[in-house]
């Protein structure tokens, strides 16, 4: 058997900073995962992935049409989901869009409401904020959602030319419109007639993926599902 100095080191490393679960950030992962028994027994699972209507489309109706929209799981302030998405955009912890992805992607691969998807788009990010942040987290969680579908991803068809303003105090369709007039399209020739899968990290108000559906709404024949890995809620 060869002997790897990388391998040695990387081994010693593991013997003082164990990897940990990316949830608590604090016991070991169960072999072969990301998260430990705890977390992933108390994991705040949705049950949108089975429910034609659920409290997800509830946000768009009678707003933006769509065939589908689903969110991994529930985001209370203060619980696991609001620890890991934290850590996903401001920490650089790319792995927990990644792991998060993937199960995503399993769930949607499962359900009988999301089918015929051509293509996945992910919520855009101003230039100056991927730099900042290291990447889009949203394009991450396309592109585990990618490996697990096998739908390809677009992810220069939708972009952000310009920074958003603030939002607070804005009502929702004041947010909508100011977030629109933030969107661009590109190449959009490759996107006519397509169902497309827009995804994004989580989901509060809407207003994001209903400008992102108007945007893409100027492509004739087009539709839409939705996506996240969280939805917001309050006790």
């Amino acid at each position: 058997m060869g002997f790897s100095i990388t391998s040695y080191f990387k081994g010693l490393v593991g013997l003082v900073y164990p990897d940990l679960c990316i949830a608590c950030v604090k016991e070991s992962p169960i072999k072969g995962d990301d998260f430990c028994v705890d977390c992933m027994a108390d994991m705040p699972v949705t049950t949108h992935f089975n429910l034609e209507d659920n409290d997800f489309v509830y946000h768009f109706y009678g707003r933006v049409p769509i065939i589908h929209g689903a969110a991994l799981l529930n985001f209370y302030k203060g619980n696991m989901v609001n620890t890991m998405l934290y850590r996903l955009k401001y920490e650089r912890k790319k792995r927990v869009g990644e792991r998060l992805g993937i199960w995503l992607g399993q769930e949607i691969k499962k359900s009988a409401f999301f089918k015929n998807v051509d293509l996945i788009i992910p919520v855009p990010i101003h230039r100056k904020r991927k730099i900042k942040r290291g990447y889009n987290q949203s394009l991450v969680i396309a592109n585990a959602l990618s490996e697990i579908l096998n739908i390809p991803v677009f992810h220069d068809a939708l972009l952000k030319h310009l920074e958003t303003a603030t939002q607070t105090k804005k009502t929702r369709s004041q947010r909508t419109l100011d977030l629109l007039n933030t969107l661009s399209l590109k190449n959009s020739d490759r996107l006519l007639g397509k169902h497309i899968l827009i995804v994004d990290d989580v989901m509060t108000t809407g207003a994001t993926l209903e400008a992102c559906v108007l945007k893409l709404k100027e492509v004739d024949g087009v539709t839409f599902s939705l996506a996240t890995l969280a939805i917001t809620k309050t006790i």
